[in-house]
């Protein structure tokens, strides 16, 4: 599976971001990051999805040139 496609664990992906695993729900809930369903309890995120978030969250923290 390339990487792109390679699907990551919450806690995976708290840890790349640098954040707690609720502070992900929170993300999740408001509808910022898909996350793909495997079973009732087992929830991952595809790694582009995680890395266009970021790029996302990243483009609209740019400081704006005046």
């Amino acid at each position: 599976m390339e990487r792109g496609n390679e699907l990551i664990t919450l806690l995976e992906a708290a840890g790349l971001l640098g954040i707690s695993k609720s502070t992900l729900w929170r993300i999740i809930r408001g509808g910022e990051l898909p996350v793909v369903k495997i079973a009732e309890r087992s929830t991952r995120i595809k790694r582009s999805d995680l890395d266009a978030y970021v790029m996302r969250r990243y483009e609209t923290k740019k400081p704006q040139n005046r």
